[in-house]
């Protein structure tokens, strides 16, 4: 499955929405790119 590179081109609700049409398991991981948490990465568990 193709994903964005950058959440900014798309919005979550979108992604997951992609995710779960596409019937994906496995782990997504975000990472923040700015502000005071950058660095922070966030896990979203899928599973089919």
């Amino acid at each position: 499955m193709q994903l964005p590179g950058k959440l900014s081109l798309s919005t979550l609700g979108d992604l997951l929405g992609a995710l779960h049409r596409g019937r994906t398991s496995g782990v997504l991981v975000l990472r923040e790119t700015r502000g005071l948490s950058a660095g922070r990465r966030h896990h979203i568990h899928l599973r089919s």
